[in-house]
């Protein structure tokens, strides 16, 4: 089969299609014929070996967690799902993934891929939905309000973390670049500040009890004044945190668990149409390296998906 292969650390062109064998089943395993794979930032912090000090792995190895693929073969004890079913899941972030024509996944962190669903669709949700769902949630379980400013509103991540903070009731303020400021209104968020403006900074001073940073702790350091004391970041980012001043604020490092629960959530939230993504792009296998050369800024305002069969 024909994979993308990372060999050693480095930039976008490090990526190289490869010819390798499709992976054997084992017990509590199948094989997925992949139909689409989400290409994510995470994605990128591997292949440059950024975490390959807190998460070594084996090289080469073949990245992509996200994947939707046909069942083509099942291993000893797997009765959940048939042979020709498509499925949806998020594999390890250590395991070969979706980037491949082929790819292994444990039945159990599957699920079937929704009626009405479309297959590019839910490939780039999964990541960047569980992620979304799972942070709002994380805020709204901390002591002190559920006033919320989310930077990054308008990124994979963002939508669906705004999408689900309203639908928990939670007061929502989110920063926009210049001229962003009605596409981030538009997804329902009424009160929207911009970044580099000293009167949006000052029109939530002391009114923000819980930063969501989905970009990084260049673009939350701006925000300091606006968290109350003894307030929150939580950062999806694996950088070390915002430089602030101020001792009183608490930096929560937030890895999303890809549960089955929360997958079918996002999974039928997305089929429902409760949040939008940005513009999806396709790409081969022999494409993604660009989709890699925009994963450090926001992508171009776009959300990559490998096919294998392009």
């Amino acid at each position: 089969m024909r994979a993308v292969r990372v060999s050693g650390y480095g930039g976008p062109e490090v990526l190289e299609v490869e010819e390798v064998p499709v992976p054997p089943v084992g017990p509590g395993q199948v094989l997925l014929k992949v139909v689409a794979g989400g290409i994510n930032p995470l994605d990128a912090w591997f292949r440059s070996g950024h975490l390959a000090p807190r998460f070594p792995r084996p090289l080469p190895y073949t990245p992509g967690a996200d994947v939707v693929g046909t069942l083509v073969e099942r291993g000893e004890g797997v009765d959940a799902f048939q042979e020709g079913e498509t499925l949806m899941g998020v594999l390890p972030v250590l395991d070969d993934g979706a980037y491949a024509e082929y790819v292994l996944a444990e039945a159990a962190r599957l699920i079937a891929l929704p009626p009405g669903l479309d297959p590019v669709l839910a490939a780039a949700v999964m990541t960047p939905g569980i992620t979304g769902l799972q942070i709002v949630e994380k805020a709204l379980s901390l002591d002190g309000g559920h006033r919320l400013l989310v930077l990054g509103a308008l990124g994979g991540v963002g939508r669906v973390a705004v999408a689900a903070a309203l639908e928990g009731g939670a007061e929502i303020t989110a920063a926009a670049r210049p001229g962003r400021e009605d596409a981030i209104r538009a997804l329902g968020v009424e009160r929207v500040v911009t970044t580099g403006d000293p009167a949006g900074s000052a029109k939530v001073k002391g009114a923000i009890d819980v930063v969501l940073d989905l970009v990084g702790p260049d673009a939350v350091e701006e925000w300091e004044d606006a968290i109350v004391p003894n307030g929150t970041v939580i950062s999806v980012v694996p950088l070390p945190p915002a430089r602030f001043q101020r001792k009183d604020v608490t930096t929560i490092h937030f890895a999303f668990k890809p549960d089955p629960q929360s997958l079918a959530t996002i999974a039928a939230m997305a089929r429902d149409g409760k949040f939008t993504m940005p513009r999806i792009e396709v790409l081969g296998l022999d494409e993604t390296g660009k989709a890699h050369a925009l994963l450090p800024g926001n992508a171009g305002g776009r959300k990559f998906v490998v096919d294998p069969a392009r």
